[in-house]
């Protein structure tokens, strides 16, 4: 049996698959993870719909193969699975990829999409179960955004090829920027936030910030594939210490490895300094998909004043400036004023 129909049963089975768990959801109040399996279903059976109609070869096979390694690896690499250190080949494959591609005169931006989209479809599937359609259109409109960055790196490849990857980093760091500080801001995928899964692990955060992380993250995957991959290497000389090779990947190590150990260093041995205060919290713990809106505001506040009368027993300073007494009696005066501003309505 040929690959082409091959592709056609596996995408018959997805769509079929797609309605048996639609049909699921729309039984269900909670839905879980189910859009997580619906989610993949059907873009599986998308893709390979396309990929018939765009008469794949062996090499577009590959090409498909490689981009779902790629956002399976970004994927695992954040929060819950939290395998934060395949990061650093999240992207290798997706730049042999564009590479690969641009020689054999094709468009890589599909495959560059379709791992964009798992990727997405795996950590953030979970906005679904707030509301379906804004979950759906908040995957594949992110996924979207991310071809930006190699949109220009593409151009720039086209007049300066050696500078190709490195501008790249520029392209993303600034669509991360504009993604972090407009209306639609996207911040979860943010490459930095990855690590969040090990903090010990970036304490020089504090001093670069979340994007600082990123740049690491990004100059890491293009050292590696420039080094290890765009390049011809002669491996019959690896066994040299002081080949090329050797001296590539010591200076890809060096970089991984010294943040690393000054953030362990700086994690271990910090001492916090400053006054120690106490702090309550306090969650009145209403399902958030219907309970929550279906609660009166008044009932959630009186709920709310409820909980801290019986949690605030002993004197709790807020910033040492105003006693759990105090407190109360704001939330009272907060009370008093909402019924006065109702009635008033």
């Amino acid at each position: 049996m040929s690959h082409k129909k091959y592709n056609i049963l596996i995408s018959i089975f997805s769509l079929i698959a797609a309605g048996v768990i639609g049909w699921k959801m729309n039984s269900l109040r909670l839905w879980g993870d189910l859009p997580l399996f619906f989610f993949l279903a059907i873009w599986i059976s998308i893709v390979l719909f396309i990929e018939n109609y765009k008469n794949a070869t062996n090499s577009t096979n590959y090409f498909l193969i490689l981009s779902s390694l790629s956002g399976l690896l970004l994927s695992l690499s954040f929060p819950p699975f939290g395998l934060s250190p395949l990061l650093i080949l999240g992207l290798v494959p997706l730049f042999y990829i564009q590479d690969k591609a641009s020689k054999d005169n094709q468009s890589a931006l599909f495959y560059i999409y379709n791992a964009f989209v798992l990727w997405n479809i795996y950590d953030t599937y979970w906005v679904a179960n707030a509301a379906l359609i804004p979950g759906m259109v908040a995957i594949w409109l992110n996924s979207f955004f991310m071809l930006a960055p190699w949109i220009g790196a593409s151009w720039v490849g086209n007049y300066l090829p050696k500078v190709k990857w490195w501008s790249f980093i520029l392209f993303w760091i600034s669509f991360e920027f504009l993604h972090l500080n407009w209306e639609i801001s996207w911040p979860w995928l943010t490459l930095g936030n990855a690590w969040s899964s090990i903090p010990s692990c970036i304490q020089w955060i504090e001093y670069t910030g979340t994007l600082g992380i990123s740049i690491w993250i990004l100059l890491l995957n293009v050292f590696i594939y420039v080094f290890f991959f765009q390049e011809n290497i002669h491996f019959r000389s690896i066994h040299s210490f002081f080949s090329p090779f050797y001296r590539r990947l010591v200076f890809v190590l060096l970089l991984l490895l010294l943040p690393v150990i000054f953030s362990l260093f700086r994690y271990n041995s910090f001492l916090a300094e400053g006054k120690y205060g106490e702090v309550c919290l306090v969650q009145p713990n209403y399902e958030p998909h219907y309970e929550k809106f279906a609660v009166p505001e008044m009932d959630q506040i009186t709920s709310l004043l409820f909980f801290l009368k019986h949690a605030l027993v002993i004197p709790v300073d807020l910033y040492g400036l105003i006693k759990s007494e105090m407190i109360i009696e704001l939330l009272h005066f907060m009370i008093l004023l909402n019924h006065i501003l109702t009635f008033l309505s």
